[in-house]
This record gives structure tokens, C-alpha cells and sequence, in this order.
């Protein structure tokens, strides 16, 4: 049994599943890699793991469970779990899944109770359309590599492609 929390990174998924099940983090960490998966998913080729994709939830995989396996079920708990009307929603937004399921993630370290959600995510969502800087920590806090906390002037100036407040988008 594994259990991985909502808003972990993968740096904090691999070492939980290597971890829970006894198997090397080098194994996961080419099973997060597997392009297979990626076109299944949609994510874009320039994305280089299934970060955003491994549903969290607690799993019970069985005895003998791979590396594969268990990401396999992982991101096919993730397709369970998106709902066809969403994709609707994408369009309207005119945005992918792979940018959705990305700002989620900012929005989800962004807010302290879940009510916050779709009034971060709408301020979000107005900068991507304004082609403003979207100016998130979140994405600094990623960058840097650090548990949330507080994010300091010094911090925003993280030269990181996951940095906003020095990128445009997502």
C-alpha cells in the first residue's frame, strides 16, 4: 500500500514508491519517462516526465508490481478520474490538458482552503489571457526545488524555465 498526497512533486512520488514498494527510484524514474504514455496522455512533446499525471490516492499493488506497472496504474487513475466534459471546458478556455492540469498544480500550492480555488485560478487564468507575467510562487517554490514556505524578494530572480515571474505562461 502507497499512499501519495495531492500536490506532490515527483521528487517526493518517486522516493515514496521506490520506497513502499521495494523496488530502485531509477526504475520509477524511467517508468515517468515512458513516451508511450506521454502521447496517451496528450502531454506535449516537450514534456519530459508524467509529473501532473499520477493520480494521488492511496494504491494496493500487488506482489511482483514493476516500476511501469504501478505508474501505469497511476496515470490510468488520473484518465478515470478526468471527466469527458472537461475537455469542453479546454476548448472554451483554449488551453490543453497538459496547461489545465499545470496551472491545478499552481493553484493547488497557491491556496490555503479549497473555497480560494476558482478565485486564484480566474486571477490565474485573466494574466494568461492579458499575456501578463503570471507572477505565481508556486513556481518559484518549484523552481527552487523547496517545501512551500515563504518566498523571498531574492528568490524571483531564479533563472528556471518554471520561474513566472522571469517567464511568460505556464
Amino acid at each position: 500500500r502507497v499512499t501519495i498526497p495531492e500536490g506532490w512533486p515527483l521528487w517526493d512520488i518517486i522516493p515514496a514508491l521506490a520506497t513502499g514498494l521495494s523496488l530502485p527510484a531509477d526504475a520509477f524514474e524511467s517508468a515517468v519517462r515512458d513516451t508511450a504514455v506521454m502521447r496517451r496522455v496528450g502531454a506535449p512533446r516537450s514534456v519530459e516526465t508524467l509529473e501532473g499525471y499520477l493520480f494521488p490516492d492511496t494504491y494496493d499493488f500487488p506482489d511482483g508490481v514493476t516500476a511501469r506497472q504501478a505508474v501505469d496504474v497511476m496515470v490510468r487513475r488520473f484518465e478515470q478520474v478526468w471527466k469527458p466534459e472537461w475537455n469542453d471546458r479546454l476548448a472554451e478556455l483554449k488551453m490543453t490538458r497538459h496547461q489545465i492540469v499545470t496551472l491545478a498544480s499552481i493553484v493547488e500550492k497557491e491556496v490555503r482552503k479549497g473555497e480560494e480555488r476558482p478565485v486564484v485560478a480566474a486571477v490565474y487564468t485573466h494574466r494568461l489571457k492579458a499575456r501578463m507575467m503570471l507572477q505565481a510562487d508556486p513556481t518559484v517554490q518549484y523552481a527552487l526545488q523547496k517545501r512551500p514556505g515563504r518566498v523571498l524578494y531574492s528568490h524571483l530572480k531564479v533563472d528556471s524555465p518554471y520561474n513566472t515571474y522571469r517567464r511568460f505562461g505556464l
